[in-house]
């Protein structure tokens, strides 16, 4: 006999199952708001998608940057060096802290490097792509924060977002259809 307290009985047994329901969830989710928002009507003229390739190579490049900037000022926070065995409640919380500004400074530090003269990141200028709205133009530093929230969203839907870059036209992920940009190679700019 199924009743409400057996599921649940049966979920608290099986607490993986969660996370299979989540991330199934997740993955219809975005394809729902995959569909729903490729289908807008947002004409983006002769542009030129950038290749999935030079996409995540100039994210591993911004990766590796941010990281960079993290250990530094995570030299600064701690004069020692980072062991996971001495952490006690207030380290945990220092660290808690950091991470958060860590948060917040790579959202707007994106958000000012999208809506700069560079229209993206140090790792797009390397690889020739940058962020454009849906006529080509630089992005406002609002429309650079949208996307960076959708962004987030995208990421904390376990990165099936960026999936989404394999089946539209522009190759857009559904940060950039959130916010109706598109990454571009920039020679076409």
């Amino acid at each position: 006999m199924l009743n409400a307290s057996s599921v649940s009985q049966f979920l608290r047994d099986n607490p993986e199952l969660w996370f299979i329901a989540l991330g199934i969830f997740y993955l219809l989710t975005t394809i729902a708001l995959t569909y729903s928002l490729s289908k807008r009507d947002v004409d983006y003229g002769p542009l030129w998608p950038a290749a999935l390739w030079r996409r995540v190579l100039a994210a591993v490049v911004d990766l590796a940057c941010l990281g960079g900037i993290a250990l530094t000022i995570h030299s600064f926070v701690f004069a020692a060096p980072f062991s996971l065995a001495v952490i006690d409640e207030q380290m945990a919380r220092a660290l808690l802290i950091e991470f958060l500004v860590l948060i917040v400074m790579n959202f707007f530090v994106f958000a000012a490097f999208f809506s700069s003269s560079w229209q993206g990141t140090l790792g797009m200028k390397i690889f020739g792509i940058a962020i454009v709205d849906q006529v080509g133009d630089g992005l406002s530093f609002g429309k650079a924060v949208l996307r960076q929230f959708g962004s987030v969203l995208t990421l904390q839907w376990l990165g099936y977002g960026c999936l989404a870059a394999l089946f539209t036209i522009l190759s857009q992920t559904l940060h950039d259809l959130m916010a109706t940009t598109s990454v571009v190679r920039s020679r076409d700019l």
